[in-house]
């Protein structure tokens, strides 16, 4: 059986064709990647508190002895919460100072202000997130986990209760989209999906006329 000839384009086929389904794929990765932020709290803590997280809000909810950064004990500078973000990789606030004020006093079951400048937010979708300790005399641990049926708020609970007078607590909170994938991925997934087919058909074909 003569063998067909072989042509540039049809010899540069393959490469081409691995290269195109590099790139669909490529594009389907682009679309699902996750976006990662971080958000860094510093304050004095003397009792127990806790932070409540939601969207672009935080607030304290005090629960024992003085709110946060207030104490005469404190170091001198540690009166505001700091408040440090990225968005994937790249910082957003930086040491931000925000000082929250207390209408019902500033001891005791007491809610703070509510900071409202939260860059980026915390997503209002399922996430994965953690917590890392940086500094913490005694706990600073996650007291709730953003869920759809809490409204996706985080709660960090800083204790230091147990212990005399305060001391600088700070923690830092990753959170890891978890994408869903779109009408568009999926649509991408099929193209490659038929793109394989319809190759793996020609190469076979080939083969055959070569044989």
């Amino acid at each position: 059986m003569e063998i067909p000839a072989v042509t540039e384009v049809e010899a540069s086929m393959p490469s081409s064709r691995r290269f195109l389904l590099v790139l669909m794929m490529f594009s389907i990765a682009a679309e699902l990647s996750a976006a990662t932020i971080t958000i860094d709290v510093k304050t004095c803590i003397d009792g127990q508190t806790l932070l409540l997280i939601q969207g672009n809000t935080l607030q304290w909810h005090n629960l024992q002895f003085e709110v946060p950064g207030v104490h005469p004990s404190c170091p001198a500078g540690s009166q505001p919460t700091f408040i440090s973000t990225t968005l994937d990789g790249v910082p957003v606030l930086t040491n931000f100072a925000w000082t929250p004020t207390w209408s019902n006093g500033t001891s005791g079951d007491v809610f703070s202000s509510i900071f409202t400048e939260l860059t980026p937010s915390l997503p209002g979708s399922d996430t994965n997130v953690s917590l890392s300790v940086i500094q913490a005399r005694n706990s600073l641990t996650t007291n709730q986990l953003p869920t759809a049926g809490n409204g996706y708020e985080l709660i960090l609970d800083f204790n230091d209760a147990p212990l005399g007078g305060p001391a600088i607590y700070e923690g830092e909170v990753t959170v890891t989209n978890i994408p869903e994938p779109t009408s568009v991925s999926l649509e991408m997934v099929g193209l490659v999906t038929l793109f394989c087919f319809v190759c793996q058909r020609r190469e076979n074909k080939k083969r055959r006329l070569c044989s």
